[in-house]
């Protein structure tokens, strides 16, 4: 190797490192948040709570909370979808399970356990605080089964047969 294949292989594994930091730092943020609101809803509201709203849960908190969540479900929604999209390609064929999970990093899979574990976490919270859950966590729970919709609309894509491509209609003549 010459000394500028070095130099391209360090700044690659440089990279790396560092975009496996961030997905990191987002994984470790998303659940310390969705903790603390998890915590503050259960442990300092509880169930016999009388408002709509625990005062424990600040705008910031929430902001941080909604803010994280959508980042965490858009990414991982937008990088299943295009996954899906690469492997079929211009022609209509079938996208297997072990095609898609062999393409998508261990970051995009780490997001998906990571969202889905706290999102049940957060459902089975909001039905048991039913109406003293704070908005956030209703959202969260609603976005989460919505999410939910979407992923198992990709888990029957990937094992449905591929549809062909519909013909062009021939004009109706009078």
């Amino acid at each position: 190797m010459t000394g500028e294949s070095w130099t391209r292989a360090l700044r690659t594994q440089g990279s790396r490192r560092l975009l496996d930091l961030i997905a990191i730092a987002v994984l470790v943020a998303f659940i310390a948040i969705w903790f603390a609101v998890l915590y503050r809803s259960l442990v300092e509201v509880g169930p016999s709570a009388q408002t709509d709203t625990p005062e424990s849960l600040s705008e910031g908190l929430t902001a941080a909370a909604g803010a994280i969540t959508t980042l965490l479900a858009t990414r991982t929604a937008s990088v299943l979808g295009f996954t899906i999209t690469e492997l079929r390609g211009e022609k209509p064929r079938q996208v297997t399970p072990s095609a898609l999970n062999a393409n998508l990093n261990w970051s995009t899979k780490a997001a998906i356990i990571v969202y889905v574990i706290v999102g049940v976490a957060v459902v089975l919270t909001w039905l048991w605080l039913n109406v003293a859950a704070p908005e956030v966590v209703t959202a969260y729970a609603l976005g989460l089964l919505g999410w939910l919709g979407g992923a198992a609309g990709v888990a029957f894509a990937t094992r449905a047969p591929a549809m062909p491509p519909i013909p062009p209609t021939p004009p109706v003549e009078d």
